[in-house]
This record gives structure tokens, sequence and C-alpha cells, in this order.
């Protein structure tokens, strides 16, 4: 949020670690599988890319496939395109599996303007390659471990998120209610909720300043208008927050 794209390219400005990472797996995700293609500047198009199932299986497979490439000299990296959902489960897996991994979540945009750029066919072996081109020439920022601070506030928002999707159908529920008893149990369940989302609402802002980094951007996403605190501080987990 707080970084700004290059106007002419649409990409972030490169982030360089201490250290060059050489070799990249670019990983393209769908929603049951990801594709993966292997680049160290030398690898042409013709290099082998596999498709594994986004499970634990399917991520221990792929990191035996791994091992096979991957020099334990020179530093590796795993880039991914942030798909939301998918691509922070997938890089949570993988780090869940083996923690020495160096996983990176590329955004989207910038992915897409790398792809389209330079190739007009698209198809999950051809994404899987250039993404693991795009790690090797902008050398993409390490996804960090999250602070405590920030997977409370991930976890706040998420309970919030199922309460008032309940409330939601509760209400909609009790238009085609016919028992006096039933509508008056509908009715106390949702007063409750909604005294409940209450309290999450005040905890996700209490929340929300307990860290700098946190605090720093959702006041930033809090000056665009129409978005208040609470607003920003629900929305921030979801923009932020992978793993």
């Amino acid at each position: 949020m707080s970084q700004k794209l290059n106007q002419e390219t649409g990409q972030q400005p490169e982030e360089q670690s201490e250290k060059r990472i050489w070799q990249w797996f670019g990983v393209d995700v769908s929603k049951d599988s990801f594709t993966v293609a292997f680049y160290d500047g030398l690898s042409d198009a013709t290099s082998e890319v596999l498709k594994f199932a986004s499970t634990p299986k399917g991520v221990k497979s792929f990191l035996s496939w791994r091992k096979k490439h991957a020099s334990k000299i020179i530093p590796s990296g795993i880039v991914m395109e942030s798909t939301g959902y998918y691509s922070a489960r997938l890089a949570a897996l993988m780090r869940k599996l083996d923690r020495s991994l160096r996983v990176s979540i590329c955004n989207a945009r910038s992915a897409s303007y790398y792809i389209k750029s330079h190739s007009a066919n698209k198809t999950d072996p051809s994404d899987a390659r250039l993404i693991a081109r795009y790690g090797y020439d902008f050398q993409p920022a390490e996804l960090k471990v999250k602070s405590s601070e920030e997977r409370l506030l991930h976890e706040l928002v998420s309970e919030r998120g199922k309460l008032v999707k309940i409330m939601t159908m509760l209400t909609n529920k009790a238009k085609s209610l016919e028992f006096s008893e039933i509508m008056e149990i509908n009715k106390s369940v949702i007063g409750h909720l909604k005294e409940k989302i209450k309290e999450l609402d005040q905890r996700i802002v209490e929340a929300s300043q307990q860290s700098e980094e946190m605090n720093a951007e959702i006041e930033l996403m809090d000056t665009v208008p129409g978005v208040a605190r609470l607003s920003a501080a629900v929305i921030y987990p979801e923009l932020f927050i992978f793993l």
C-alpha cells in the first residue's frame, strides 16, 4: 500500500535482498494445484515444468523435486503471483513443511505485466517459467513471518466475518418464519450476534494499533475518502497478512 508503482511499467520498485538469489522456482497457483518451473539464468523455454496438488502430499512431492534442481551452495527462492487465499495457503503449507524455504509472493499486477510483455500465449507452464524469470530479474522480497499482533488481528477479523455471515443468514431467514416463538429465538440470537460483533469491532481497532507497521499502513488507508478506521483495519489482513 505504501509502495509506489513504477509509472512506466506498473511494477513495484525492485526490492533487493542482501544476497542475490540466483535460482528461482516460479509457481503458477490454481485453486487445487500449482505448476512449477525452475530458472537460474541459464534455463531455456524447454526446461522441465511439473504440476502438483495443493495438498501436504503434493507439496512434499514438489520439495523432493526441488532438491534435484536447487544447489546447496547457491541461494534459491520460490516466487508466486498473489492470488489471495490460494497463494497464501500454499505459501503457508510450504513454510510449514520446510521452514528454511525462501518464499516470495509478488504483486499480481507486476507479475501479470511482466508475463504479458514476454509472451502472448498464456498457459500454466509458460506462466510458471516467466514467474521464475520474474523472480530472477526483480529479486522480490521474502515473505515475512507475521508477528503475533498481525496474527491476532487476522483472527479477530476472520471471526468477525463468520459472525456477520451467520447474522445475515438469520436475518434473511426471519422473513420466512411463521411461528412467533421461533421469531423470538431468531431475534434474540441476532441481537446477541450484534453485541458480539460490536465487541469484536472494538477489539479489531485496538489490535490494529498494537504494531507500528500495521498502524502506519492502516492510517494510510484511513486517509482514503469513505474508508473509516474500522474498515481499514478489516481490509488490512486481506491485503498484507498471508501467514
